[in-house]
């Protein structure tokens, strides 16, 4: 099974992007939010993979960190829950953001059907906080937290795009806001989160 691919971006739609690797291109399927943080001009990119196989077909998923394509398999471990639906909740939410709302069971959170949010939160609720204990927020945290407003804001896919811009990769961005978290909820940029974290390399 195809588990990480890095190479070079020949082509892209509005739901894929075509990757060369060793002289073979490889369709893999993003989620909106992932699509949208590649700039136009970015040509080299790693994803982690989740080979989708069926009778009918054979399908690459691509996330650019591990921690993603766990919540991915989490979500796709729902029954009713298929690969197209996961990736609109990955759409729709970051990590962090998901894992919270299936942690506090709140079913009005998620981007999706109601019955679909109930089953969701019924089935992970139990199994997420030991699954990702990293991304679990304490309760009473406020909401200007960097976890939960800067990544609504969509800050942590223009700061992972200006990133890759620079050269780094999808995994390398990830590591580096990871460990610089706590010192970016200051911040009120994305450019002063850049040069922040451009020093503390």
């Amino acid at each position: 099974m195809i588990a990480y691919l890095q190479g070079q971006i020949a082509a892209r739609d509005e739901q894929s992007v075509v990757l060369v690797v060793g002289g073979v291109g490889y369709q893999v399927y993003l989620s909106e939010r992932d699509l949208r943080a590649i700039p136009p001009e970015r040509r080299e990119q790693t994803f982690f993979i989740y080979q989708h196989v069926r009778e009918d077909a054979n399908v690459l998923y691509g996330f650019p960190s591990w921690q993603e394509r766990k919540i991915f398999l989490a979500l796709l471990s729902v029954s009713g829950i298929g690969p197209k639906m996961a990736l609109t909740i990955l759409a729709a939410h970051p990590a962090a953001e998901i894992v919270n709302i299936i942690y506090r069971g709140d079913t009005a959170g998620l981007s999706i059907g109601k019955k679909t949010a109930e089953k969701v939160v019924v089935e992970l609720k139990d199994k997420i906080g030991k699954l990702f204990p990293e991304l679990i927020m304490d309760k009473n945290a406020k909401a200007e937290s960097w976890a939960v407003s800067q990544l609504e804001q969509g800050f942590l896919s223009e700061i992972r795009a200006a990133l890759n811009a620079l050269g780094y990769t999808l995994k390398e961005t990830d590591d580096i806001i990871r460990r610089n978290q706590a010192a970016l909820a200051a911040l009120k940029s994305v450019e002063e989160a850049v040069t922040y974290l451009l020093k503390h390399l």
